[in-house]
């Protein structure tokens, strides 16, 4: 679903039609079939100047470039066979066709417009609409095949040098490399003066644009929350929200790919707008990387990070008891940490929810439980009660801080004797059981 949406940003007005062709084509081998002989010299030509297909489609390209290599997947004791025929449908033949028409249009759009003069040339470039008109037809070519890849992901290894040791050894490190090293391309394209630059300015631009009217229109009709559009320093920032009928709230946030690398410069120079201090900017610009990488680690490094922090990807802590109680609280985070991300998913829900439902697709999503929304306004109240100034006990909770850890000019509000009898109230009028709110206090 990502991709399709990347897809649907370079082109809007044909998404439709491109997504429709491409789930077509995901459950019907035979329709792919014929598209290939139909199109064999056009991909053929499209793998030579760049565009990497090959690793999204080990078994049905391969008679257009030979060489391609079955795909590990079904190695997998039991589960991999199947496994292969969907790792095939869904990125050997759907999104193997998006990328060829994404590919295959722009560069007619470019080619098209190459005898343009003057102004107008020069418009067309800066726009991205037709750039490109100072170039050969096979420095195009190149040039949208590095596009293709860095929007849908599939960087073509062999083009940049990168051996299978290499890849296996990033694999081990990073969730998907691959799909990291796609996106990092993409976001470093904007400032590149030719096609690619053009082109990923443009496609960025709707792409942001469409999360920011997404993230207003969910979040107005299915939830009391306001809509978070403008502030990068906050987690719910471009953030779908949707209520849920226990009191909790689902967060969407299907644009996360590129929303949270943008954060980091954001975050960084919001907190230098708002507090006009360089350290504390500088902090949370770290902060803000940090939990980016973070997210991009492969489970068992992830896992591993986790524990030695006590801190799990959200700062919340791991262990909070002592003793026996302690080291199994460890166990269950890393037992749990290891199941897929659906099999998270369901464990915490305890039924496929919207959360479910999303992630299954490939939407990072994540839920906000009664019990946590009780907990924020008990710390919340707690905070004010204490003597916290307003202001900032609003500032921390519209961030997803503490209300209690407020600072001015970097010291805490409360002394250490005040917060804890502040988290003692909290406890006295949530609800909610005492490790609960002390865990977030």
């Amino acid at each position: 679903s990502i991709q399709y949406l990347a897809a649907a940003m370079d082109n809007p007005l044909r998404a439709a039609s491109n997504l429709y062709h491409a789930v077509k084509f995901t459950l019907s081998p035979e329709g792919f079939r014929t598209f290939l002989a139909t199109n064999n010299s056009g991909l053929a030509d499209a793998r030579l100047h760049g565009l990497n297909i090959v690793d999204h489609s080990p078994t049905q390209l391969s008679a257009v470039t030979p060489g391609a290599r079955k795909n590990l997947i079904d190695r997998i004791p039991f589960a991999g066979p199947g496994l292969l025929k969907i790792n095939d449908a869904v990125y050997g033949r759907g999104i193997a066709y998006l990328k060829y028409q994404v590919y295959q249009s722009n560069v007619e759009m470019l080619t098209a417009s190459k005898n343009q003069q003057g102004f107008g040339a020069f418009f067309s470039k800066v726009t991205g609409r037709k750039a490109g008109a100072d170039l050969s037809d096979a420095e195009i070519k190149r040039e949208v095949a590095e596009y293709t890849n860095n929007l849908l992901g599939g960087q073509n290894m062999e083009a940049l040098g990168i051996g299978r040791n290499q890849q296996a050894l990033e694999k081990m490190v990073i969730l998907t490399p691959d799909y990291l090293r796609s996106t990092s391309g993409m976001v470093a394209s904007l400032t590149d003066l030719g096609v690619k630059g053009a082109l990923a300015r443009r496609t960025l631009g709707l792409y942001f644009g469409l999360a920011a009217v997404a993230t207003a229109t969910v979040t107005t009709l299915f939830s009391d929350q306001m809509p978070n559009l403008f502030d990068p320093t906050s987690p719910k920032w471009l953030t779908m929200q949707v209520d849920r009928e226990d009191g909790g709230t689902t967060n969407l946030n299907p644009f996360s790919r590129f929303v949270s690398l943008a954060k980091i410069p954001l975050k960084t120079i919001g907190v230098l707008a708002e507090e006009g201090k360089l350290d504390d900017a500088l902090n949370a610009g770290y902060e803000q990387s940090q939990r980016f990488l973070r997210g991009r680690l492969a489970s068992m490094p992830g896992i591993g990070a986790e524990v030695l922090s006590n801190k799990d990807y959200f700062g919340n802590p791991i262990v909070t008891e002592g003793g026996l109680k302690g080291q199994l609280q460890q166990v269950e985070h890393v037992a749990s940490s290891a199941l897929p991300i659906v099999a998270q998913s369901l464990r915490e829900e305890g039924e496929v929810s919207l959360t479910t439902a999303v992630e299954f697709l490939g939407v990072s999503a994540y839920s906000t439980t009664p019990q946590e929304k009780m907990v924020t306004e008990a710390l919340t109240a707690a905070a004010l009660n204490a003597g916290v100034p307003e202001d900032l006990v609003l500032e921390a909770v519209r961030k997803g801080r503490n209300p209690l850890t407020a600072t001015i000019d970097g010291v805490r509000v409360l002394s250490a004797v005040e917060n804890r009898d502040a988290v003692e109230y909290a406890v006295s009028i949530s609800g909610v059981e005492e490790d609960v709110v002390r865990r977030k206090g």
